[in-house]
């Protein structure tokens, strides 16, 4: 059966680039969800990579904006960049036995935290 499971590619280029909307919450260091908020993603393909313009609204009525410069690396990692974060987030895709989903993992060092988007 091993053998008949197709993982289909997922390349962060190609799938960015389309309208998308998240929701995600920020948990303490002790499982208690702090914050909740929608985002609504417009992608944008560059030669080397793609942009991200990111538009947050959160549960307590809180708006804010971030822009994410993404470049895909020779060694297949994608190194992402924003103006009001320090350091460079860099990410990779990897699959996680969630009912075989894809994850696009993307920790940020500078923050000590880690996005991971589920397909």
């Amino acid at each position: 059966m091993a053998d008949s499971v197709q993982i289909p590619d997922f390349l962060p280029e190609r799938y960015f680039v389309q309208p998308l909307t998240a929701y995600g919450v920020f948990v303490d260091r002790f499982g208690t969800i702090r914050r909740q908020f929608e985002v609504e993603i417009k992608g944008t393909a560059t030669d080397d990579g793609f942009i991200l313009d990111e538009a947050f609204i959160y549960d307590d009525g809180v708006r804010e904006t971030r822009k994410w410069v993404i470049v895909k690396r020779s060694d297949g990692h994608y190194e992402g960049r924003c103006d009001d974060v320090i350091g460079h987030a860099t990410g990779r895709h990897q699959i996680i036995c969630c009912a075989g989903n894809i994850a696009f993992v993307w920790p940020c060092m500078a923050a000590r935290s880690a996005c991971i988007l589920m397909m």
